[in-house]
């Protein structure tokens, strides 16, 4: 997968507690297994009830979303997404993406839907079963 360098104008990005620390001294590849993506979607019906969908994480790699690593001093910081507007934009750890959306007025209500795409850390036994 490509990787570009950090820059200031992306914003800035923060980790969760400990978690600079698992990624020190590992290969990008293998700090790439720290993280998964996961997917949410709403719709929302006038006159009907909101509805919400979350999808299991999956590894960057096999994200479509994902177009590319966000790599400064050798850390994985984040990735780029592909969002609703169809440009790449960075996104952080534990921060999310609107990756689609639409909303329909048809004169009988109104019809919306949005997708999104958290960039999350996993532990690194994410991946055991539970016992």
């Amino acid at each position: 997968m490509q990787q570009i360098p950090y820059e200031e104008a992306f914003g800035p990005y923060s980790f969760p507690e400990g978690f600079e620390e698992r990624l020190k001294g590992l290969t990008i590849e293998e700090q790439m297994n720290c993280y998964r993506t996961t997917e949410y979607s709403s719709y929302a019906m006038t006159g009907w009830r909101e509805r919400t969908y979350r999808s299991g994480y999956q590894r960057l790699e096999r994200c479509s979303d994902v177009r590319a690593l966000i790599v400064k001093d050798g850390l994985l910081i984040g990735v780029m997404i592909r969002n609703d507007n169809r440009r790449d934009v960075p996104c952080f750890a534990e921060e999310r993406i609107c990756t689609y959306y639409a909303d329909d007025n048809n004169g009988a209500g109104s019809k919306t839907r949005i997708d999104y795409v958290y960039l999350v850390c996993v532990p690194s036994d994410f991946e055991k079963e539970p016992s």
